[in-house]
């Protein structure tokens, strides 16, 4: 069910949701990034016969404000804003 509500969201670019402003902090282990960087490499291989996409990744990345990324005592901070 909350799955369905965020893709209606998603295909709809959050119309619903028109004025809404999110920023936030989030700290990540290296090793965390290191492994999404390496999953991230490993999606830009060629699609696999019979995938599509459906381009609610990149309809949430066009919402993106700003996007840093910063280390403090070892640990990688992303700050973001989203806003609709």
């Amino acid at each position: 069910m909350a799955s369905s509500l965020l893709q209606e969201l998603i295909a709809n670019r959050f119309a619903k949701l028109a004025g809404l402003n999110i920023s936030g902090t989030i700290p990540l282990q290296q090793d965390l990034v290191n492994e999404a960087l390496a999953e991230l490499v490993q999606s830009w291989s060629a699609p696999k016969q019979g995938q599509s996409s459906d381009g609610s990744v990149t309809r949430m990345l066009e919402l993106v404000r700003k996007l840093e990324v910063r280390a403090e005592q070892g640990v990688i901070h992303v700050d973001f804003e989203i806003g609709v």
